[in-house]
């Protein structure tokens, strides 16, 4: 048999998990990547069903076989999903992948012309097409015909987008448009003033399309940061994200940013949807796969979010990106542990990453460890880059040992003028922690009414486990759509 390129194989991988047989089943698809990984690595011999059940299905060291199948069914699962692809659009692939019964090892290889598709090789030859009477017919109009001529339609129009728009020049922005948004861009990531800096690059050139998503998504960053009230922030980045996939219908990062605003707005099958066209439209984009494990998380699809995550951390290529999110999913699956070695995998190397930081010290608040977990949280008094923002979680990590002078503080100032934007999510949790409960609930029920985006983390929160079983709680569980 002949043996395809990697690359092909990468390809190939990406036509199945796309197809109707394997795009809802992430776990047979992290199966398949797997097995294939170790396969083209030269690692067949790795492939065995105690190292499926350990990587694949979280299974623990001592997973034992005889009392638990779990490999053995998904391994029946995905040959007939295999078999069903095959039969279906992957009749005519060239690259073919199977699994033979009583091993787990693939077989891949590059199909022979006879066995693909009859209809793929037998197209009728069509009459050539007739010459313009007008124009002086080119070399190329002479030499293709009719028939081929809406061959090579129909390729463009149902080939992958990213394919179609491979050899597109980029687009080279006006004036300082440029400038204005690498500027922004690094603002973005370094929890900067990206905000201005994106609006002067998109009104030097609205049809500068990166430009419109960084808009987009500085405004998001806003809602979700809880600088901004989140409907307006989020009706600004909608507009900005529309207009980016106006001006490019092919961007999987314009997608994945509406997606994530659907997100926010806690519109769960049109964020759903959004992350599908992402990430079929760029399967390698580990930013559309990172977001999209937010939408499982919403839905309490804790398997799915984490397999998600883990394409994304292998599509960034070390950068860690996917690190702290997937230690926050931990921390809201209680699983307290795992949630601080994720996050302090990031923290070796970024010692003051926020989201990190906090995942750490609230896990080990959460295991009784309060006086460690103060003292993991003073570096970030200490920077520059949170200033209010960690101060403003200090209280709440005080409050956890007993003292709640700071956090009655902070709950009696936003209750007056404030200089900034006040979270009823933030208010809610603070009464909580304090023991009201009827105030609690009175700004998580403001929270729904100003859409806030945090509310996505409701359910699985530790920090309302008082107010659980109150009927005004399950109330708005159910207005979320959960």
């Amino acid at each position: 048999m002949t043996k395809p390129s990697a690359a092909a194989v990468h390809d190939q991988l990406a036509r199945i998990f796309a197809s109707p047989e394997f795009r809802d089943s992430l776990k047979l698809q992290s199966f398949l990547r797997f097995i294939v990984s170790l396969a083209l690595a030269g690692s067949s011999d790795q492939i065995k069903e105690s190292s499926i059940a350990l990587e694949v299905f979280s299974r623990e060291t001592s997973f034992d076989s005889n009392s638990d199948s779990i490999v053995r069914s998904a391994a029946r699962r995905l040959r007939a999903r295999l078999e069903q692809y095959y039969a279906g659009p992957g009749a005519g692939d060239a690259v073919w992948i199977n699994i033979p019964k009583g091993n787990y090892v693939p077989e891949i290889c590059l199909r022979a012309p006879d066995e693909q598709s009859v209809e793929e090789k037998t197209v009728p030859q069509a009459a050539p097409s007739p010459r313009p009477r007008l124009a002086r017919p080119s070399h190329v109009a002479i030499a293709l015909s009719a028939g081929l001529l809406v061959l090579v339609l129909i390729s463009l129009l149902v080939a992958e987008p990213s394919l179609r728009h491979r050899d597109v020049r980029p687009y080279i922005p006006r004036g300082e448009a440029y400038d204005y948004y690498a500027r922004a861009q690094y603002a973005l990531a370094h929890h900067g003033q990206a905000l201005p800096l994106f609006q002067e690059a998109v009104d030097m050139d609205p049809s500068f399309t990166a430009a419109q998503i960084g808009l987009a998504q500085a405004y998001t960053q806003k809602a979700a940061n809880d600088e901004i009230e989140p409907e307006k922030s989020l009706s600004r980045a909608e507009q900005a994200a529309s207009n980016a996939i106006r001006l490019d219908p092919n961007s999987a990062d314009a997608h994945a940013t509406l997606g994530y605003i659907d997100y926010c707005r806690w519109k769960w099958s049109e964020a759903d949807r959004q992350f599908r066209i992402a990430t079929r439209l760029g399967s390698a984009n580990a930013n559309s796969w990172r977001l999209w494990a937010l939408v499982h998380f919403a839905r309490g699809q804790f398997d799915e979010a984490e397999d998600t995550l883990k394409r994304a951390a292998t599509l960034e290529r070390g950068t860690l990106q996917a690190e702290p999110m997937l230690a926050q999913i931990y921390y809201y699956e209680r699983h307290y542990n795992q949630a601080i070695a994720a996050a302090r995998r990031l923290l070796d190397v970024d010692h003051n990453n926020y989201l990190a930081r906090w995942v750490v010290v609230s896990s080990l608040t959460q295991l009784g460890r309060s006086e460690n977990a103060l003292e993991e949280w003073r570096p970030l008094l200490r920077s520059a880059d949170y200033g209010e923002t960690a101060a403003r979680q200090w209280a709440f990590f005080r409050a956890h040992t007993g003292d709640t002078a700071d956090l009655k503080t902070y709950v009696q100032s936003c209750g007056v003028e404030h200089s900034s934007y006040c979270s009823p999510w933030i208010i809610a949790q603070a009464y909580a922690l304090l023991g009201d409960r009827p105030n609690c609930l009175r700004y998580l029920r403001e929270s729904v009414t100003r859409h806030d985006p945090d509310l996505v983390s409701l359910r699985w929160e530790p920090l309302f486990d008082p107010v659980r079983q109150e009927p005004e709680y399950q109330a708005i569980i159910h207005e979320l759509g959960f």
